[in-house]
């Protein structure tokens, strides 16, 4: 069986590729955490049914336009997260 010709590319290419998923994964972690933290406090004010929404997840599928399992997944994180505190 034959390798596959990414496998036979230059391993320092491979690492540089990796390194660079790994920092914007990170990126994208640190973001989220930042949005959980202003959706929690959106929540706790209630601030989207001043803005003419019914939920959170309306707020966020609408408003952010995130898709509807976007949306869910950050309202849950919102709820544990306000939980937790």
């Amino acid at each position: 069986m034959t390798q596959r010709r990414f496998f036979r590319s230059d391993p320092q290419k491979l690492r540089n590729m990796l390194r660079n998923c790994i920092e914007r994964a990170d990126r994208v972690h640190l973001v989220e955490k930042t949005l959980v933290s202003v959706l929690r406090d959106i929540d706790r004010e209630r601030v989207y049914t001043q803005m003419g929404y019914n939920s959170l997840r309306g707020f966020c599928q609408h408003a952010l336009r995130f898709n509807r399992q976007q949306s869910q997944r950050l309202v849950t994180k919102v709820r544990k997260s306000d939980a937790a505190s």
